[in-house]
């Protein structure tokens, strides 16, 4: 599919594609470091952590919920990034 562009509309999309990037980065920095204060509180890694909470070894308590839902935002926006990284404008 090819899309004809004016200058101004690159121009204005770039702009649009910086601001989500640095956004992107900014909640990827974030959930890094509450992943690594999870992962030191409970003496395990997240990828440790994700094996063991789907094998049913953890239980449901709540406090995993909140791990689980970083790992997973994590992982989403570490996906979003790559994206983004592929877009040539």
């Amino acid at each position: 599919m090819n899309i004809t562009l004016n200058d101004n509309e690159i121009s204005i999309i770039r702009e649009g594609i910086i601001i989500e990037k640095n956004i992107i980065d900014m909640g990827i920095k974030e959930y890094k470091k509450e992943l690594e204060e999870y992962e030191e509180r409970h003496k395990m890694t997240s990828e440790e952590f994700i094996r063991r909470y789907n094998d049913g070894e953890l239980g449901d308590e709540e406090k995993w919920f909140d791990w689980l839902l970083a790992y997973k935002a994590f992982n989403h926006l570490t996906e979003r990034e790559r994206l983004i990284k592929g877009i040539n404008i």
